[in-house]
């Protein structure tokens, strides 16, 4: 009878690993506010941040996230990571340090670089599942120990993926985009305007130099220029409104987080307690 053929091996004469094979698709754990970009209002000698709202989305899961980013040194995030319980949500600052923001204003002072307002750096935001014995274990640890626990958490779920060959982490990527003061965005514009528009803007006429519209802020009603301004200006309305949201959502989680960690202290407290009087 003829030998059946050995398996096939892979580069070096080993057998691929598990995880060379295609993966499931992607599990969802958390929602994320905003979606798709962190916006940074640059502004000098204010500390300059921003707000990540992470929300549990999967029916019952209690959920671990995580943060990274490409630019470490630039931005400080806090939390960078933690739990949330099952339909529960948290809310992350991520600030700006004031060095790379003094930068990124001077850079931008002559309007030469209008790339500044798209930035390179990414963020990127893990979630996955975790049981409720686990959840519970974790947030009864004090700070240090819960960042342990948590750095253990990933490795092991890592190692998972590599050895079993299937997702059990979301892994979602946020762009940025740093937004410059009001006045220094409108000289940018204004320097980048084509020259019809740069002399409309100045309240001349392109063929007869004569004054046609007054001054810059006396714009045509209808016109090209008061339909943008009048866009820009509902724009920010909108872009305040949502940044007073999600601050007074912030302060409601962090004064949440604290009520629970003084109920956790509480409890730990009495069952020593308890334990003593036994004793």
């Amino acid at each position: 009878p003829t030998a059946s053929r050995p398996p096939r091996r892979g580069r070096g004469g080993r057998f691929p690993p598990r995880a060379a094979f295609p993966m499931a698709a992607e599990p969802q754990f958390v929602s994320l506010t905003p979606e798709q970009e962190l916006v940074f209002p640059l502004q000098a000698h204010t500390q300059v941040k921003t707000s990540l709202r992470l929300s549990a989305c999967a029916a019952g899961t209690k959920v671990a996230f995580k943060i990274k980013t490409t630019k470490p040194s630039r931005y400080y995030v806090r939390p960078n990571q933690g739990l949330i319980d099952a339909d529960g949500s948290d809310t992350v600052q991520i600030y700006l340090q004031e060095k790379d923001c003094k930068e990124l204003l001077a850079e931008a002072g002559d309007g030469s670089d209008a790339s500044l307002l798209t930035s390179a750096d990414r963020f990127l935001v893990l979630a996955c599942a975790v049981d409720s014995s686990t959840f519970d274990e974790i947030s009864m640890l004090p700070s240090d120990r819960r960042t342990e626990e948590l750095n253990r958490l990933w490795d092991q779920k890592k190692r998972e993926e590599r050895e079993e060959g299937r997702r059990s982490k979301q892994g979602t990527k946020l762009g940025v985009r740093f937004e410059l003061p009001e006045a220094l965005g409108s000289a940018n514009a204004a320097a980048a305007a084509p020259a019809d528009v740069q002399n409309r803007l100045e309240g001349l006429d392109t063929v007869t130099g004569s004054a046609a519209y007054g001054s810059a802020s006396a714009e045509v009603p209808g016109s090209p220029e008061s339909i943008f301004t009048e866009l820009q200006t509902q724009k920010k309305k909108y872009d305040a409104l949502v940044n007073y949201t999600v601050t007074l959502t912030a302060e409601r989680d962090t004064l949440t987080n604290k009520i629970q960690d003084l109920q956790q202290e509480n409890h730990r407290l009495r069952n020593r307690g308890g334990a003593e009087g036994d004793g």
